[in-house]
């Protein structure tokens, strides 16, 4: 039993890694170089066929941007991770910027919403232009 949440673990860690290096559009080897390790290792790790060493995590954590409990969160959803980066993209951005994407944002969202409660698709409806 305990080897199978070990095995779970370890490819929900792999997932959590690929998830976030591919978002920060590194690749395998990107990781591996800076890591000091080979390819085949990351890819390894990405696959919870080996989990890294746990004085290796921080080093993993740091080059993706994120905790080392950022790795194990298993709620970890893509809207987390999503709004993770638009919080380091609205960091580049006065305060005045900043209100106006919070706007746009709550207004697309508020109209999104309306779309899926009449059953149509946002794919299947022309976006008026922003500006």
């Amino acid at each position: 039993m305990a080897g199978t949440r070990d095995r779970k673990a370890a490819i929900a860690l792999g997932q959590a890694i690929m998830t976030r290096r591919q978002r920060k559009g590194m690749t395998q080897l990107d990781l591996a170089e800076r890591l000091g390790i080979e390819q085949h290792s990351v890819s390894r790790m990405e696959k919870g066929i080996i989990s890294p060493k746990i004085s290796r995590l921080q080093d993993i954590a740091e080059l993706l941007d994120c905790t080392v409990a950022d790795l194990f969160r298993q709620t970890e959803t893509s809207a987390r991770v999503r709004a993770q980066d638009i919080c380091r993209l609205l960091e580049e951005l006065s305060p005045e910027m900043q209100e106006v994407v919070v706007e746009l944002v709550e207004n697309t969202v508020s109209r999104l919403k309306e779309l899926e409660k009449r059953g149509g698709r946002a794919e299947d409806r022309q976006t008026p232009p922003l500006f």
